[in-house]
């Protein structure tokens, strides 16, 4: 919000007006006046009430079944060279370089930041023993496009964790129409998997 002009302000600007005139030519100035005229005459929206779908709480039975239908990320071989990486290292940007320098294509980095379904993960395997901070070093969510698969990607020193967006977005989709603690749950179920 902004605060009133005072008669001073008032009169210094009425003073440069009276000085250098207006930007605007007659034509320019009568089209503004018409269209500030429209638009303060134009009606409000119509906002009808808005109604949410009805979404059902999460049964034991439904984790029972994300749990079945949780596929082992390697388990297929048709999967896209994109994966996600959990990596060591000093930095985002550090663990960006290092897989730079190693040939593959960084797409993205700090995903824990934007994707809540990563975070939801994350925060689950550290509660199942993960450990944040070795050496120095924190984990780092990376997604990367290279040839190698996540197997060889684990048995890097400096990566923690590897599976394939594929089948990161497919786990995501599953567990999409849970609320609350089930989908918490149901990203406790994914960690465990990737462990």
């Amino acid at each position: 919000m902004s605060k009133p002009l005072t008669n001073n302000e008032i009169q210094v600007l009425q003073e440069n007006l009276d000085l250098f005139g207006s930007p605007l030519n007659d034509a320019d100035t009568q089209t503004s006046k018409t269209k500030r005229q429209t638009n303060s005459k134009a009606r409000k929206p119509n906002r009808a009430k808005q109604t949410t779908s009805h979404v059902e709480p999460a049964t034991t039975d439904m984790l029972v079944e994300i749990e079945k239908a949780t596929p082992i990320p390697d388990a297929k071989a048709d999967y896209s060279l994109i994966k996600y990486l959990a990596i060591r290292a000093t930095s985002g940007s550090a663990a960006k370089e290092r897989l730079e320098n190693q040939g593959a294509q960084v797409i993205n980095y700090a995903l824990e930041k934007r994707d809540p379904a990563l975070r939801n993960i994350s925060d689950a395997l550290l509660n199942l023993g993960l450990e944040y901070r070795l050496d120095n070093q924190t984990i780092h969510w990376v997604l990367i496009e290279d040839n190698l698969t996540t197997e060889e990607h684990r048995a890097c020193s400096h990566t923690e964790i590897a599976f394939y967006a594929d089948w990161f977005t497919e786990e995501k989709n599953r567990i999409r129409q849970l609320r609350g603690t089930a989908y918490l749950d149901a990203c406790s179920l994914i960690a465990q998997k990737l462990l």
